[in-house]
């Protein structure tokens, strides 16, 4: 049913805010695979995994000091990336993620792509920023 699957991913959005991943996790397994909902499920899953991942850095201050004092350091860049994503300041993490694919497509098993495309389904197809990364992201790797 629509109106279930869009009362689960509101209901998942809260889970988000809320830092639950269990609540999220367990909603999406309520989601058909393949479905636009699933995609969206996944990339709400990814949105707190950033906001984890940021945590575990020491936060977003810790992690702009890592880079200030080693600019060159990817695992600093992408964590700086992924506490601008869980802050949703999407268009800052995008540009980092991209940067590291350019300087090492398979950083740490391809996470700043996979980053990228998990906001790519967090923000939408018709996203402007969706558009134009796509696009970098796909001549960065091809």
């Amino acid at each position: 049913l629509p109106a279930g699957r869009g009362q689960r991913h509101r209901v998942g959005k809260v889970g988000i805010a809320a830092e639950d991943v269990t609540t999220v996790h367990g909603l999406q397994a309520l989601i058909e695979s393949g479905t636009p909902e699933y995609h969206q499920a996944q990339a709400l899953l990814a949105q707190i995994e950033f906001a984890q991942k940021c945590h575990l850095a020491g936060g977003k201050a810790a992690c702009a000091q890592k880079v200030l004092a080693n600019p060159r350091d990817l695992e600093a860049q992408y964590q700086l990336a992924c506490c601008h994503a869980a802050e949703g300041q999407f268009e800052e993490a995008l540009q980092t993620w991209l940067a590291i694919v350019e300087r090492k497509p398979d950083f740490q098993d391809g996470a700043a792509k996979d980053s990228m495309v998990a906001v790519f389904h967090l923000l939408g197809r018709d996203n402007e920023l969706v558009t134009s990364y796509q696009r970098r992201l796909y001549q960065a790797m091809y």
